[in-house]
Formats: C-alpha cells, structure tokens, sequence
C-alpha cells in the first residue's frame, strides 16, 4: 500500500484543523493575504525607478505603517470579536434547544459518573462545548461504565455534533462581520490618521504624484475604501 506523501499529510492536517472551524481560517487567510499585499506594496515601490529617493523616504515608512495596521487592525479585531462569540456559545447564551435540552440531562444524569469523570467533565467553569466534547470522546467513553456509555452514545452524542456545527457557524458569521469592521471602517480610519502624522513630520501632502511617477502598484480597490482619502 503506498503511504502518503508529506504534503498530502499535511493538507489532510490543514483540513482537520480548519474545517472544524472555518471562521478560525477566514482570520489567518485575511491576514496572509493583508501581509502579502503590503509586501507588495512595499516591494515595488523599492523597485520603482521613477520615484526619487526623497520621495521613497516618505513612502516607505508609510506602507509599511499601513501594512501593520491592515495586519494588526485585521487580526486582533477579527479573533476578538470571534472569540467573544465562541465564548458566548461555550458559555450557553445562544445555542439550540436540543443542544441544551441534551446539556441538562447530561447534568440531571451526573450520578452514572464517577467523581474524577464529572471533574473532567464539567471543570471548574461552565463550559457547555468542552463538556460535551469531553464526554463524548472514543477514548473516554471507552473508560465509562455501560450504562454510561450506553447514556452517552444515545443521549449526548447527537447533541455534541449540532453542537460543533452551531458554534462552527456562528464563528464563521463573527468573523465575516468583524472582517467587514476591521476593512472598511476601523482600518481605513486608523491608516489615514497615522498617514497623517507622517505627513505632517516629513512635510509631504500627497502619497506620491500619480502622473509623474505612476502606480506604484495597481489593485482592484472597492468603493468603500475610495472614500477614506487624504
């Protein structure tokens, strides 16, 4: 039988992690794809021989201010608004009613656990999720009693996968909102302010003179961030 490459290894482990939680991947390829943009950006303006030097000194720092900002602003904006999210779901705040439903019989049915598995259970912290995927583990479940199991199996199991494809979702439409956020209100705002400052310390009022110099680099720019212009 032929083992599988190590790229196809890895694009099955990419899988695993990224298809449970599919808001988790929205993040980190807006991020690649932020940081890649300013690295071109960046790039050719070092490679553009129609800007003097004088004018690259004032560019430069400023597409490299943008590229933290669209990075960092993107970043941390999205996963906190997406780990609130999770966190509410966790917490129970919104999850569907057989969801619950099954998390209160899991609760009202404590006694077919022993002590040590009702810690690992239940933890210190509600935490509908953890406990549900605790409990429902082929490993732990294969330590449990029979009737716990049996319990587990018919009761909980169902519940534990509505579950994993509810908070799935609802971290997938936190981050689509948060990535809205983030790219057409929160950055452009913060990007020009900072454009600003070092506008004002070097003196320049203009990124650079298109018709003299030309783009430094062309892109597709949507019509909301034509509107945030300095």
């Amino acid at each position: 039988m032929q083992q599988p490459s190590l790229f196809q290894k890895s694009l099955t482990k990419i899988w695993d992690i990224y298809s449970k939680d599919v808001g988790k991947s929205l993040i980190h390829l807006g991020a690649v794809g932020w940081l890649f943009g300013a690295l071109a950006q960046v790039g050719a303006l070092a490679f553009n021989k129609k800007i003097d030097k004088d004018e690259k000194c004032f560019l430069f720092p400023q597409e490299i201010a943008d590229g933290v900002i669209n990075v960092g602003l993107y970043y941390t904006i999205c996963q906190g608004i997406k780990s609130f999210a999770d966190k509410c779901v966790d917490k129970g705040s919104f999850i569907p009613e057989n969801v619950h439903k099954a998390y209160e019989k899991l609760l009202s049915n404590k006694q077919l656990f022993t002590t040590d598995e009702q810690t690992q259970i239940f933890g210190s912290k509600k935490n509908i999720t953890g406990a549900l995927n605790k409990v429902t583990d082929s490993g732990f479940v294969k330590k449990l009693s029979p009737a716990a199991a049996n319990f587990v199996n018919n009761e909980i199991k169902p519940a534990a996968a509505k579950m994993a494809g509810w908070k799935n979702g609802i971290g997938t439409i936190a981050t689509f909102a948060a990535s809205v956020l983030a790219c057409n209100i929160i950055t452009p705002y913060a990007r020009n302010a900072v454009a600003s400052k070092i506008q004002n310390m070097t003196g320049k009022k203009t990124y650079y003179d298109y018709k003299a110099y030309g783009k430094i680099c062309s892109f597709a720019q949507s019509k909301t961030f034509s509107k945030f212009k300095i």
